[in-house]
């Protein structure tokens, strides 16, 4: 089974996933489906991992392929709102929402893309109404947590975000987006100790995730080791994912590092 965790954290080091693991996955879906071209389970399995993966056409062609089979697959309505979602298309994703009774809704992933959907449309109020809710009917649910933690940090609220950060980390030890926004918080708070390892932790899993790279950096500015925060800095902007940004930011604390070096 193929579980999906859907989040909208610009801060975020779960990337697109296409790992061979993935991909052998998938392979063994399409041969069952071919096998069973009536097997629901492994189309809807099939849909998220391609989901996952960033390829949202195929995703699609999986979802429909279940709903042909189960017009009212509700998995499958929702994924197909999620591939609408990702696509930048809000109105077309709330409508699938609105088919599942969306607003009245006990589900913890429709409450939580009602919520991502809302953080879009600058909406934060409703936003933080449809992940409360989502937690308050299903507590174990990750991305809701998540996200909620997130929201939380962009309204500076970090005791508050801090609680869903850990709550996380109680589940998944390993989750790479609750270690970094748990080490951007004991950055701000001055442990910079924890924060180093709380980074560090995420590239053990990520090598080069561009996030701890440039948090490291910042850590590093701190503690006024100007030569070490000046290569994790160099070291970011060398990454494939900085080359397709602007990077005001990186260029601005460089610019602070030989400031306060000189």
């Amino acid at each position: 089974r193929f579980e999906l965790q859907s989040q909208d954290d610009g801060k975020s080091a779960m990337i697109a996933t296409d790992d061979s693991m993935t991909k052998s996955l998938i392979s063994k879906l399409e041969v069952r489906i071919k096998e069973n071209p009536r097997d629901i389970d492994a189309m809807i399995n099939l849909a998220q991992a391609q989901l996952a993966s960033a390829r949202y056409d195929k995703a699609e062609n999986a979802c429909r392929d279940a709903l042909r089979v189960d017009l009212k697959n509700e998995p499958a309505r929702k994924i197909l709102a999620q591939i609408y979602y990702r696509r930048g298309n809000l109105e077309m994703a709330q409508i699938i929402l609105n088919g599942l009774d969306a607003m009245h809704s006990k589900d913890s992933q429709v409450l939580n893309l009602l919520g991502m959907i809302a953080l879009r449309q600058d909406k934060p109020d409703f936003a933080l109404s449809a992940f409360q809710e989502g937690l308050k009917n299903n507590p174990s649910d990750i991305a809701v947590r998540m996200n909620l933690g997130v929201l939380y940090v962009h309204y500076r609220q970090l005791g508050l975000a801090s609680i869903e950060f850990e709550r996380v980390l109680k589940i998944m030890p390993d989750h790479p987006d609750a270690n970094l926004n748990i080490a951007i918080i004991e950055s701000s708070r001055g442990n910079l100790e924890k924060a180093e390892a709380l980074n560090k932790k995420v590239l053990d899993v990520s090598k080069n995730n561009p996030i701890a790279i440039f948090n490291l950096a910042i850590i590093e500015e701190k503690r006024k080791n100007y030569d070490k925060a000046l290569d994790y800095a160099k070291s970011y902007l060398d990454l494939e994912y900085a080359k397709k940004r602007n990077n005001q930011e990186a260029f601005a604390l460089i610019y602070k590092i030989r400031a306060e070096k000189e």
